[in-house]
C-alpha cells in the first residue's frame, strides 16, 4: 500500500508590522507562501516618503518587515537644548543634544541660519557622531550683523520640524 502522504499548505499570518505601519495593498486575515503585500507609513502625510512590499516565504515567515524601523514613519523629534556658546565677528559655535527618540538614526543634523534683517539663507551639515553633546561651528557669517539659527536631526532624509 502507498504511504499516506498529506500536503499542507505553507501560510504566514497577518504581519506584524512596527508602529507606524500600515497594509496599504494585499490585505486579507491569511497568505499563503508567495504572497505580497504592500505596506506604508499610516501617516498621510508620510504614506509617500516610504512604500515597502514585502513577501510570505517558504517557512511561513514574511520577508521584508526586517527591514522596516517604526523612525521611517515618524516625524523626527528636533535637537535638545540648541544653544550657542561662543561667538566672533564672524562665526557661531553652537551645541545640541541628540533627539531623545531614536537618537541613533539620526542621519545628520541640519544647522540653518538666516541673516535677521536680510535675506541670506545658508545651512551646513553636521554628522552625529556618537557624543551627547553634538558641536558646529557656523563660519563666514557677516559682521554686525544677526542670526537666527534652527537645528534640524535627520532621519534617513526625513527631516525634524
Amino acid at each position: 500500500t502507498p504511504p499516506n502522504v498529506r500536503c499542507e499548505p505553507i501560510t504566514c499570518g497577518r504581519p506584524t508590522l512596527p508602529t507606524g505601519f500600515s497594509i496599504v495593498s494585499g490585505s486579507r486575515s491569511e497568505y499563503s507562501c508567495g504572497s505580497e503585500v504592500t505596506v506604508a507609513c499610516s501617516d498621510q502625510q508620510r504614506r509617500g516618503v516610504l512604500s515597502e512590499t514585502i513577501f510570505c516565504n517558504s517557512t511561513g515567515s514574511w520577508r521584508g518587515i526586517s527591514n522596516l524601523r517604526s523612525y521611517m514613519c515618524i516625524t523626527p523629534p528636533s535637537p535638545q537644548d540648541v544653544t550657542v556658546l561662543a561667538t566672533t565677528a564672524t562665526s557661531a559655535t553652537l551645541q545640541w543634544r541628540p533627539p531623545t527618540v531614536y537618537p541613533s538614526e539620526v542621519s545628520w543634523y541640519n544647522v540653518e541660519y538666516l541673516q535677521v534683517d536680510g535675506d541670506h539663507q545658508d545651512m551646513i551639515l553636521v554628522t552625529p557622531g556618537n557624543s551627547t553633546l553634538v558641536r558646529a561651528v557656523v563660519e563666514g557669517l557677516s559682521q554686525d550683523s544677526q542670526y537666527h539659527f534652527t537645528v534640524r536631526a535627520t532621519y534617513k532624509s526625513i527631516y525634524s520640524s
